[in-house]
């Protein structure tokens, strides 16, 4: 049967009839060309043709058309039948290939055939055509005009083998003959009494490139028999000419000694130009060999069909050529004789199909062929794949087993989907295991000449993996947002801490240490630290921490905290290290990655309240494209990287826990215990290193958390802090503080003039600016804060620096954009992460003003 996947609209350009049959006999099939053949065949509208019994249409099934179908069928092997024309009409070629599915038939009419029985009932002599498996083809009036004494009529023989519609031939010299001449490719003359008849004849029987042809009158007398013969080559080689290929004939030199045929002349070739010249002469030198090897062959007696290509001013033209010995009278082989078509029509089609098979067969998205009645008839790989089963185990299956419980949507979504023929939707599929996936599927109905579905083709997408990168961009704004968030907080918290901390500082420097007063005051300063640190986690997590990153290698960091980690785990928990040798360095701030292997060991400890055992894991790797989000789900950029692997043998998590796991003070413990800033904290700090994180966690099973950090050349040297005074220093100085938050700004001014610098205060940019301008003395600092409404720190520096050039800068903010220090000076010792201390604000006011080894002076 044809393949319904098969694009129909190609079929229907096809100069061929094509028209299938199910195995009951429907017409299931017929493209135009077929339905106008069968239309004038049966006497009946191709409309009604389609869908009925071919046995119900007596012109048809009692027709040599009828009798091939039903060989073909029997015998399940292709049949190649000659209907002949009638009147004016051609004869008409039909092959007939049996399948599982039925039978599929092509049909080729000959148009240049169709004077064929005019010409062979105007023949005196009796003419009668078999094909190579001895079927009645062609039957003249003469030879029915013989036969019809004995009840038989050309209607009832074609189609029929000859032997068995005479059986009376079985055996005898004419049979013999026959064979002779069909098997070495000769002509036979012969002389036969036929004593139903009571006369003789003369026969000439001559192959051809279909078959066989006899032709036979009666002999009065035996001096007519040569005039007879004759005649009969003449009328022979007329029939032969009008045939729609090219007959040649080639010596043993293979130089060309006949050609006709209705090809050259449609292609404008004159026979003259190829008379007398060999094969080599006509098709060139290149294209030569694959002739002359086929030449070699039919010359040793074989019979041989083989295919090629002609280059002609018209084109690129495929060809089909059939080579049969020619024998002399005593059997040797004289010549060749030859049979060309043009098959570019067949071979054209035959690529074109094979085109859209291959597309349809390697789709990367589900393709299906399903029937009215929602009968899965034909489907790809990928369609058999996405739904877990294979092609052959789908074949058949009803579409609706394909979708979940209580889904009946297809092969009818809603009543109005066949009228307008096409339709999208998003739905739910099930695959073999019982796992539902959401899919996209887009049908479109395909109708016949009366506006009926007849099949339906499907396309099918499955939409898990679009999914899954949708919940993956609505995280990562979900943790942007929460971090700008966070980070917000965190900076008008600073500044209040620093408030806390400053005034906290005046009473701890004003009070003796044995009035009662100074322990409250250590109390309130402890708990401004202990806040303090909670701004740097909600920092962290936020990525507007103040970092200095350098080239790390995670063995030393990790091999310095051992010795630490052990202690805070617990006499019930195992430390086990796995650090690769040689391992590649990252580019990261070293506080920043002891804060994530502290936090990271601390939640592993919390998750094993039995004891267990902790394993901390370095490694080199190299991710190939696509890896990481095929495997984990995250679109991870190809290249080098360098793994830390947190792993423990705790509980475990939840599928709900890990989808919250590095939200901000989420916790699944007491409020008393955690505040749920932990993993927030490492999230941020991996991803303000470039890195990415992720975890494999099943409850019972225990976690694995595994981040990737960008690999980057080992540095020899890393850089380490340079050391500072143990005791801030005061000064004489003059200071401008530039800040915009009013406490802020009056802490910091009494720190500085109580370490005896002169200090002049400015809230905003404009303010500072008009200051500077009534300025007569000396300035030798800008303390400023970096983000201030209209105009911010950055600008200012850059315009004081036109009015006093060498100013030195310390910048001062709750903030660090990019992980760059900003302004020309750059360098992190010319910045001042709030909240801080009065000792650190006085020492780093003094470093940049004594220009100390490492600082911008």
């Amino acid at each position: 049967m044809l393949d319904a996947a098969q694009p129909l609209d190609l079929l229907d350009r096809v100069g061929e009839g094509i028209f299938a049959l199910d195995p009951d006999w429907r017409f299931a099939y017929m493209n135009r060309q077929a339905e106008r053949v069968l239309s004038r065949l049966s006497g009946s509208p191709s409309t009604d043709l389609l869908g009925s019994v071919i046995w119900d249409r007596p012109a048809l099934a009692d027709s040599s058309l009828g009798r091939a179908l039903h060989r073909a069928y029997v015998e399940q092997t292709a049949v190649v039948h000659e209907v002949p024309g009638a009147g004016n009409r051609g004869s008409l070629e039909v092959r007939v290939y049996p399948s599982e599915g039925g039978l599929t038939v092509l049909l080729r009419e000959n148009a240049l055939a169709g004077y064929t029985s005019q010409i062979l009932d105007g023949m005196d002599e009796a003419f009668i055509g078999c094909d190579h498996e001895w079927r009645v083809t062609h039957l003249n009036a003469r030879a029915e005009a013989f036969l019809a004494p004995y009840g038989l009529r050309r209607a009832g023989l074609l189609g029929q083998n000859i032997w068995y519609a005479f059986p009376g031939l079985t055996g005898s010299r004419f049979q013999a003959e026959a064979f002779r001449a069909h098997a070495q490719g000769t002509e036979v003359e012969l002389e036969e009494f036929v004593p139903a008849a009571g006369r003789w004849f003369s026969i000439r029987m001559a192959p051809t490139s279909n078959g066989l042809v006899a032709y036979a009158r009666d002999v009065p007398d035996h001096t007519h028999a040569e005039h007879a013969l004759h005649a009969s080559e003449e009328r022979y080689r007329h029939l032969v000419e009008s045939i729609d290929d090219v007959v040649f004939r080639l010596d043993r030199e293979q130089r060309c000694v006949d050609a006709f045929g209705r090809w050259l002349e449609r292609e404008g070739v004159e026979s003259a130009s190829l008379i007398g010249r060999t094969v080599r002469e006509i098709v060139g030198p290149e294209a030569a060999p694959q002739h002359e090897e086929a030449n070699l062959k039919a010359l040793a007696g074989e019979t041989i069909t083989y295919e090629w290509t002609l280059i002609t001013p018209r084109g690129h033209r495929h060809m089909q050529t059939t080579l049969s010995p020619l024998r002399g009278p005593a059997g040797e082989v004289t010549g060749i004789v030859g049979v060309g078509r043009d098959v570019t029509h067949r071979i054209e089609a035959g690529l074109e199909l094979q085109r859209w098979a291959r597309i349809f067969e390697h789709a990367g998205w589900g393709v299906a062929i399903v029937t009215a009645d929602g009968l899965i008839e034909s489907l790809n790989p990928a369609f058999a794949a996405m739904h877990g089963w294979t092609v052959d185990e789908l074949r058949g299956k009803p579409m609706v087993d394909l979708a979940p419980p209580g889904r009946h949507e297809f092969p009818r979504m809603n009543p109005a989907f066949d009228e307008r023929g096409h339709q999208i939707w998003e739905t739910e599929r099930m695959r073999r295991n019982g796992m539902v996936f959401p899919a996209l599927i887009d049908a479109t109905a395909i109708k016949n000449a009366e506006g009926q579905v007849i099949c339906y083709a499907v396309n099918v997408q499955d939409l898990t993996e679009r999914r899954r990168a949708e919940e993956q961009v609505r995280q990562a704004q979900k943790m942007e947002a929460v971090g700008r968030l966070a980070g917000g907080v965190a900076h008008d918290f600073n500044n209040m801490m620093m408030i806390i901390m400053g005034f906290s500082d005046f009473l701890l420097t004003t009070l003796e240490r044995s009035d009662p007063r100074w322990a409250d005051a250590e109390e309130i300063r402890k708990a401004a630290e202990r806040a303090m640190n909670l701004t740097r986690q909600l920092l962290g997590f936020g990525r507007q921490q103040l970092v200095a990153r350098h080239v790390l290698n995670l063995n030393d960091i990790i091999s310095g905290m051992e010795r630490m980690l052990k202690p805070l785990l617990g006499e019930d928990i195992r430390l086990a290290t796995q650090l690769s040798v040689s391992l590649g360095g990252i580019e990261a701030d070293h506080g920043q990655l002891e804060q994530v292997v502290m936090n990271l060991a601390l939640n592993a400890r919390d998750a094993m309240r039995g004891g267990g055992r902790l394993t901390i894991e370095t490694l080199d790797v190299d991710l190939p494209e696509g890896y990481a989000y095929r495997q984990i789900g995250i679109d991870i950029p190809a290249g080098p990287y360098v793994m830390l692997v947190v792993s423990d043998t705790g509980d475990g998590m939840t599928p709900e826990v890990k989808a919250r796991l590095f939200e901000p003070f989420f916790t699944t413990k007491p409020a008393t215990q955690n505040t749920g800033l932990g993993l927030a904290t490492v999230y941020g700090i991996v991803a303000q290193s470039g890195g990415y994180i992720w975890v494999d966690s099943e409850p019972g099973r225990g976690t694995a958390f595994k981040i990737c950090f960008p690999r980057v050349e080992s540095e020899d040297d890393t850089a380490a802090p340079t050391s500072r005074p143990a005791e801030p220093a005061g000064g004489s100085e003059t200071i401008l503080l530039v800040e915009d938050e009013d406490t802020v700004r009056i802490v910091a001014s009494r720190v500085l003039t109580t370490r005896g610098y002169v200090v002049h205060k400015a809230a905003n940019g404009e303010e500072a600016l008009a200051l500077v301008r009534r300025l007569d003395g000396p300035l030798d600092l800008v303390l400023t804060d970096v983000v201030m409404p209209d105009m911010g720190g950055v600008e200012l520096v850059d315009r004081l620096l036109q009015l006093r050039p060498g100013l030195k800068v310390v910048y001062m903010s709750g903030y660090a954009q990019g992980d760059k220090l900003l302004g020309p000076q750059g360098g992190d010792r010319s910045f001042l992460q709030k909240p801080f201390s009065t000792e650190s604000l006085t020492l780093k006011v003094r470093e940049v003003l004594d220009g100390v080894p490492g600082y911008p002076a």
